[in-house]
């Protein structure tokens, strides 16, 4: 059985955007801010962003570049703008990340698994998460989907001995959020996200999570999940 090292990630939950949003100034800014998808990518670009800066060489040279996409966002009158100038930003970014290990995947008309590879039908981070209203912290499953018509039929953990429950799907509409209710089986397009809550006394050590074809299986060695 081949086994690929995967990183068991512990870094800083953003709930929201990149920025604080209660100091929103710009139009784009607050579109960002009022929609949850956009909110989430730009959280997602400027994780990246914050990485790779820790990396180049030239950090000003760096810094400048960002600064000059960030104008070109500004642009944008709309949400699709926004949408797609921060996912190509997020492309060029994973480019110059160091170790791209955090995403996984098995072909198994190859026999082989592949890290990294642009065939991966879904990315997968496992992150604390803080709430604050109950001041605890809990483990978070984050899978995005990077192919239309994934079908999610069900997530795992520890065998099921641990309770996981699906976050709702939140957006914004007329000013008010609509929540709903996210059931396996889950079926999510290109960039999609699903978020899973683990019960926080769970020690997560291994994560099955099953598709309409595949199954994958995580699990944690020392702090590092092996994909088996």
């Amino acid at each position: 059985m081949l086994k690929i090292l995967i990183p068991f990630l512990f870094c800083n939950l953003l709930l929201g955007a990149s920025f604080n949003c209660t100091k929103a100034s710009s139009n784009v800014e607050k579109m960002i801010c009022a929609d949850v998808q956009l909110s989430e990518l730009d959280s997602q670009m400027g994780n990246l962003y914050k990485k790779v800066s820790q990396n180049v060489n030239d950090k000003k040279q760096f810094l400048n570049n960002q600064r000059s996409w960030i104008k070109d966002r500004e642009k944008c009158t709309t949400s699709d703008c926004i949408s797609l100038l921060t996912r190509n930003r997020i492309t060029q970014l994973e480019d110059l990340v160091p170790n791209k290990s955090i995403n996984i995947t098995s072909d198994t008309n190859k026999g082989k698994l592949q890290v990294g590879s642009k065939d991966i039908p879904f990315n997968i981070n496992i992150e604390p998460a803080y709430n604050e209203a109950w001041n605890f912290t809990y483990p978070l499953i984050t899978i995005i989907a990077l192919e239309d018509n994934l079908k999610i039929e069900n997530i795992k953990v520890n065998k099921g001995k641990c309770l996981t429950i699906l976050e709702p799907n939140i957006h914004i509409s007329n000013g008010m959020p609509v929540v709903k209710e996210n059931t396996f089986p889950l079926k999510i397009n290109e960039y999609d996200t699903i978020k899973a809550r683990v019960s926080q006394e769970c020690n997560v050590l291994r994560i099955d999570i099953s598709t309409d074809e595949y199954e994958w299986i995580l699990e944690n060695k020392k702090d590092f999940f092996y994909f088996n």
